[in-house]
């Protein structure tokens, strides 16, 4: 059976998504490497890369070395188009590679691996999200920094909005949302309906880690100077807090 997020990151998510922008990836990147100093010549790898925004922000910040993953390939295949029309003055590599998140194909590698906005346990079992952060960790350089942003999970329970619907990018979108009942994850699904009446239907279910839980997975897995905010500017993590980053280093000795 195949997994929603193989079907989920297509050309229709592209279309429905593209009021994300690169502005905002700007914003977001400039308040967090305020907190988090990094050499620009060093590797730094976007897990779930998608089509590729952060990285164009990163190379447009002076950073030499880019890594973008992602399992789709057509959000990959944007981040080449989007990263090729877009100049820059400073020479860069830029590798993208299609794989699992799961398996991160670098060893001791990276100054930085960055997971940002929420793309962090889509899968049903929780041992295989911690096998992504046991990859991270791998893959990172001693010393290295693992940014992860992520939904609040209390924010997310209180303030879910259950059903909205809409006309967007052409097209009428309806979305559902639940939390399952053992309050451990959120699910929803958009229906889509072009003029023609054709729809699609794609559904998405992420894990919902308190801050307890995804602190404990980390310190196990062996990083430390773990940090928890409500934000990529560093603001306290709070329970109105929309956001869960955690940030946290490889020991420059093993543990």
């Amino acid at each position: 059976m195949t997994a929603w997020f193989e079907k989920s990151f297509g050309e229709t998510y592209l279309e429905l998504y593209a009021h994300r922008d690169e502005q905002e990836a700007r914003e977001n990147l400039r308040a967090l490497l305020s907190h988090i100093p990094c050499d620009r010549d060093e590797p730094v790898l976007d897990l779930c890369c998608g089509a590729g925004r952060y990285l164009c922000a990163l190379r447009e910040m002076g950073f030499r070395q880019l890594y973008g993953l992602d399992l789709s390939e057509t959000l990959l295949e944007a981040a080449e188009r989007t990263l090729a029309a877009e100049s820059s003055d400073t020479p860069c590599q830029i590798d993208l590679i299609k794989a699992d998140m799961r398996c991160i194909p670098f060893e001791n590698h990276f100054c930085a691996v960055l997971s940002l906005f929420s793309s962090f346990g889509y899968f049903d079992e929780d041992r295989e999200n911690r096998v992504v952060l046991e990859g991270v960790y791998r893959a990172l350089k001693p010393g290295g920094v693992f940014v992860l942003d992520h939904m609040n999970r209390r924010y997310v329970v209180e303030h879910l909005t259950p059903m909205d619907e809409g006309e967007r990018q052409g097209r009428w979108v309806r979305n559902e949302r639940r939390i399952t009942p053992d309050g451990k994850r959120v699910e929803k699904t958009t229906i889509i309906r072009d003029d023609e009446g054709h729809e699609e239907t794609f559904h998405e279910s992420v894990r919902l880690y308190t801050p307890q839980e995804l602190s404990a997975i980390l310190i196990e897995i062996g990083f430390r100077d773990l940090g928890l905010y409500g934000g990529f500017d560093g603001q306290p993590l709070r329970p109105d807090s929309t956001r869960l980053l955690a940030i946290a280093r490889k020991p420059e000795e093993p543990a």
